[in-house]
């Protein structure tokens, strides 16, 4: 979410995109599918939380997870802007993963706070899928605080994925300040995350459930 790429990014992220594919070929070719994903559920892990945006991320997992599928928690996002590309992105992330609903589905850092009514169509679209059974909660990712305190007052979203770093020290705490006050459900996430406040499993309620794996905490309604 940088304002820039540098000259030495962009060549490290081609070399990387190259590797990667020569790597993806080889495995194709001879049957290799990652193992390191299915060593972290053997493990204990449930939850994994991928997009659209990440490459072949949604790919790799549906290969690897999909005799697991129920054992899982599945949580991924789009960029979408128009109800079109939305409905596209979720057929193409439900075929990737191997799998006939998403746990999660999430708005994938938009400069705005989707809401029914806006014009753009696309919380009535998350509604629409939701009712087909194609996902099961709505949340959001941000990196913004204005937009992620829209979201949690709203009370529209079910997760909101948001950074909490050492280095956003002062707007994450406001933000999780009033995740707490409006009882709303954060995923912390970003390099460096540590619980700002008190630990999440304190605050944990009745009617609800937490899922944790690797530094990023979900609260689901039961």
């Amino acid at each position: 979410y940088g304002d820039s790429v540098t000259p030495a990014m962009e060549g490290a992220i081609r070399e990387t995109e190259r590797r990667r594919g020569i790597q993806d070929q080889y495995n194709k070719e001879h049957g290799i599918i990652p193992k390191t994903i299915v060593k972290k559920v053997d493990g204990g892990m449930t939850f994994f939380d991928t997009a659209r945006a990440y490459t072949d991320s949604e790919e790799k997992i549906g290969e690897a997870l999909g005799d697991v599928r129920e054992k899982i928690i599945i949580s991924t996002k789009t960029m979408a802007t128009t109800v079109e590309s939305f409905c596209a992105d979720l057929k193409t992330s439900l075929s990737l993963l191997k799998t006939d609903y998403v746990d999660i589905y999430q708005f994938h850092n938009p400069s705005f706070c989707p809401k029914p009514g806006d014009g753009t169509g696309l919380y009535e679209a998350m509604l629409e899928a939701k009712e087909q059974g194609k996902i099961r909660h709505i949340g959001i990712t941000n990196h913004r605080a204005d937009v992620a305190r829209e979201a949690v007052l709203s009370g529209l979203y079910e997760t909101l994925q948001f950074p909490f770093s050492y280095l956003a020290f002062i707007i994450g705490s406001k933000t999780s300040a009033r995740s707490e006050s409006e009882n709303d459900f954060t995923n912390p996430l970003s390099p460096f995350e540590k619980p700002i406040s008190k630990p999440f499993s304190e605050r944990l309620t009745e009617n609800r459930r937490l899922v944790s794996s690797d530094g990023v905490v979900t609260y689901i309604p039961t």
